[in-house]
């Protein structure tokens, strides 16, 4: 463990943020793919307007989870609650697929990287079926083990989102890595005014209302030539 504002916790933070990170986000493109279908998203424009509200209905309700699942990372029965009420709270099969597929390779990768008690009992929970293991949750009590700042988290989530609709806009979308990394860099003030936001939020007031987001989810799991998993 690393004390907070090291150059070690630094060097954890972007490599737990790093979108080469072996947790499978290769794999989703968190409904993109039918909005590029449905011809909802075409161009850089759209594609900015859809990750700035995929990342705001992220950060509402997976982020309050994290920062939660961070404060209360010694908690273990306490984690469990914050898991289920975030697993109960998305409304789409393949975003709960999603969040435990991911939840869970961050929890075996963060259990051989860091190995800690507490690691060590989240991933047998997951394994056991204990726990659903949520993406979001997990993050929360890796980014805590390492050291990091809770605005580091809720940055990492939002950033997490944004690189992974980004990668899957690059091979379903005519735009460039130029137009890409300029929103992702357009981002940082989103991110800073929802940690204003959010931060003081009980677990009761978490949402993550986006209808079109939503349907275009549930137009995906019904799809049969699919690119990506969502």
């Amino acid at each position: 463990m690393q004390n907070r504002g090291s150059l070690g916790s630094v060097f954890h933070l972007m490599q737990l943020c790093d979108s080469a990170l072996p947790v499978g986000g290769f794999s989703f493109s968190c409904a993109l793919e039918s909005a590029a279908e449905q011809g909802a998203v075409r161009d850089a424009a759209t594609l900015e307007e859809y990750i700035r509200t995929v990342v705001s209905q992220t950060l509402r309700m997976d982020g309050v989870a994290a920062l939660h699942a961070f404060r209360n990372s010694h908690n273990r029965d306490r984690l469990h609650s914050i898991d289920a009420l975030l697993h109960s709270r998305k409304p789409s099969l393949e975003w709960r697929t999603m969040s435990c597929r991911m939840g869970r390779k961050l929890a075996e990768l963060g259990a051989a990287i860091l190995p800690c008690p507490d690691l060590d009992n989240w991933l047998g929970d997951i394994t056991a079926g204990r726990t659903p293991g949520s993406y979001a949750t997990t993050q929360g009590l890796l980014f805590s083990l390492c050291g990091a700042h809770e605005e580091e988290l809720f940055t990492a989530v939002g950033y997490g989102t944004a690189t992974m609709i980004a990668g899957a806009a690059l091979r379903l979308l005519r735009v460039t890595h130029l137009d890409t990394q300029r929103i992702i860099f357009s981002l940082a003030d989103l991110v800073e005014r929802l940690y204003g936001e959010v931060s003081g939020w009980s677990l009761d007031k978490m949402e993550g209302f986006a209808p079109q987001v939503e349907i275009l989810s549930s137009l995906h799991e019904r799809g049969k030539q699919r690119m990506f998993m969502s």
